[in-house]
């Protein structure tokens, strides 16, 4: 059964490849969250919506894992991992920065990467332990610290 899944996995991460981005960029702006609470105390939240500078500062003084990915709103791979790492419940929060505001892109740009999607992962002490600048090297890090 865990075959089977990994195939179904593998072959829709291809065929998001394949269709790769588009030129241009969706109107839209909308940011959303998931929050679980139990007996009024929050158990898990998960920001799916891109995050903000002020956010993101916030984020790093946090005492955990962090992975944060550079992505656009356009671009198909950025999309096909944001859904992916929603579907399977991932267990750290992510930081989603997206490179089309001046920020976002100013940060991008010290990086040296010239596509998205790019994920930084930082341990506790916010060490880098990687960078991965393909979706499908994004996806299996998901996939394997889950």
């Amino acid at each position: 059964m865990k075959k089977i899944a990994i195939y179904i996995v593998a072959f829709i991460f291809f065929m998001a490849i394949m269709l790769g981005c588009t030129p241009t960029p969706p109107p839209s702006t909308a940011k959303s969250s998931l929050t679980v609470t139990y007996n009024n105390k929050i158990v898990h939240k998960r920001n799916q919506g891109w995050i903000t500078f002020h956010d993101l500062k916030a984020y790093m003084l946090k005492p955990q894992k962090k992975f944060i990915i550079f992505g656009a709103r356009w671009c198909g791979p950025c999309k096909f991992v944001r859904r992916l790492a929603n579907q399977m419940n991932f267990k750290y929060d992510i930081a989603w920065v997206d490179i089309d505001t001046p920020w976002g892109q100013l940060l991008y740009q010290r990086l040296g990467h010239k596509t998205v999607p790019i994920m930084i992962e930082a341990d506790e002490q916010d060490r880098q332990i990687g960078v991965y600048d393909d979706a499908q090297k994004i996806v299996m890090r998901l996939i394997l610290i889950k």
